[in-house]
């Protein structure tokens, strides 16, 4: 008779976070550079979902993030309780992961093999403008795939993000580049 094993696990955690000179990331048009900002004082209250299931050689997990992200600095200044840029009210990712092995074309080693398609979606959120106007930012979605193979000391790592070639922005006037291949060795 076969065995098979399995693991299936939920979780689900609630938090509130409450940051003082919390440090935001603001893109500088002038420089290219993303430098820091204190932002002053932020409450974030969220919940967090994951599943997560593995049976045998394949793993599923599934991530969910619900939060309110805001600003508390000051409450007689206008951006009090304003959202927090590039803080999106809900997030996702999915990931799938295949392992496997299988001989090798020359010596009797095995070749260990990883396969992992992802996603992630971003919903709406604001950015921030280097003169300290907010901007809505739409939702994004970005599809990723993963394919590593090892044999004995050696691994060959290949990565092809954005591969639906999706234009979105993490912040204004800043545009992710397109689908993008990597390789390690």
């Amino acid at each position: 008779m076969l065995q098979h094993n399995t693991d299936l696990s939920f979780k689900v955690k609630g938090h509130i976070e409450d940051v003082e000179n919390r440090l935001l990331y603001i893109p500088s048009y002038f420089t290219g550079r993303w430098f820091p900002v204190n932002y002053g004082n932020t409450r974030c209250k969220g919940l967090d979902f994951c599943a997560d299931l593995q049976f045998d050689n394949h793993q599923l997990k599934l991530e969910m993030l619900l939060s309110d992200d805001r600003n508390v600095t000051d409450p007689s200044n206008s951006s009090y309780n304003e959202p927090v840029p590039y803080s999106a009210n809900v997030s996702a990712k999915a990931k799938y992961v295949f392992s496997f092995e299988t001989p090798s074309f020359k010596s009797g080693d095995k070749l260990e093999w990883m396969i992992s398609p992802n996603h992630l979606f971003v919903g709406k959120h604001n950015g921030l403008t280097e003169d300290g106007r907010t901007e809505a930012l739409p939702s994004y979605n970005s599809t990723n795939l993963k394919i590593v193979c090892q044999i004995k000391r050696v691994t060959v790592d290949a990565e092809c993000r954005n591969i639906f070639n999706n234009k979105f922005q993490v912040a204004e006037g800043w545009p992710v580049p397109g689908r993008q291949f990597n390789v390690a060795l």
